[in-house]
């Protein structure tokens, strides 16, 4: 466990400094694109960067840094293996008072972590699990590359893999909805959410993973403005659909919903 934790420190540490800078720098700039791929692929290089080392002779003052994060965790685990091998070497009377008092630090991190994780994970799961009910509660027709899920109920439409569930009123009288969630459809920004959902599980404490998440969300939503522009709809009864829709719940996190 404490090698998972020193993974998880790593790649947190990484990842704080490139969604900080992504907040404080990039969020207010209109290259929604550049913004999108630099968080996705950002992130991937920082969740693997604690895999790779490099040797060199001389230190820099960047890797300072990292070398002494590393030196401490090393000895923090050796310290942990072997307040255990004395533990297993106490004689019997005295091996229960000895367990109590050698519960190391990574010990009950560990446990704080794992609890943690392990809600997070439930909620992601419960996210899909309400979604793909919902899917299968209506018959899905397929159109144009995706499966289009049309339901009678009032419901914010959202798109999610390769289902676009829409209320019947949207399908009927906003085409722009359509135009929009197929958007999302075809720039596979399900598959950024599910990269994100894997690393908010990882990194549930992290308060600026939650915040880059939300970012990314506004980056799609972007990206799919910017297509129903271009296909010729009026900005202005748009907009003032968003504003409409803007008020309506958002009740599965793990999609696209249109706002």
């Amino acid at each position: 466990m404490s090698a998972i934790l020193i993974y998880i420190i790593k790649s947190t540490l990484y990842l704080t400094l490139l969604y900080a800078f992504f907040l404080g720098v990039m969020r207010k700039t209109p290259f929604f694109r550049l913004n999108r791929w630099m968080l996705v692929v950002g992130t991937v290089v920082c969740m693997l960067l604690p895999f790779y080392s490099v040797s060199v002779e001389e230190t820099s003052m960047v890797q300072m840094p990292m070398q002494s994060l590393n030196a401490f965790l090393a000895e923090t685990s050796v310290h942990s293996s072997v307040s255990e091998e004395e533990v297993a070497a106490a004689p019997v009377m005295e091996k229960a008072a000895t367990e109590t008092e050698n519960i190391s630090f990574f010990t009950i991190l560990s446990f704080l972590y794992m609890a943690g994780a392990v809600v997070c994970g439930w909620l992601t799961c419960r996210s899909i699990s309400r979604m793909q009910r919902l899917i299968d509660a209506f018959l899905p027709m397929w159109k144009d590359g995706v499966w289009l899920v049309v339901v009678p109920d009032s419901i914010a439409s959202f798109s999610w893999n390769r289902h676009m569930v829409i209320s019947e009123e949207d399908y009927r009288h906003h085409p722009s909805v359509i135009i929009h969630e197929e958007a999302h459809l075809r720039k596979h920004h399900s598959w950024d959410l599910m990269l994100f959902s894997f690393v908010s599980i990882l990194h549930w404490f992290n308060p600026l993973v939650w915040m880059a998440m939300k970012e990314l969300k506004q980056l799609h939503e972007y990206e799919a403005d910017k297509e129903v522009i271009r296909q010729g709809m009026d900005a202005t009864e748009y907009q003032l659909l968003l504003v409409k829709k803007a008020v309506g719940p958002k009740l599965y996190s793990m999609a696209n919903s249109f706002n």
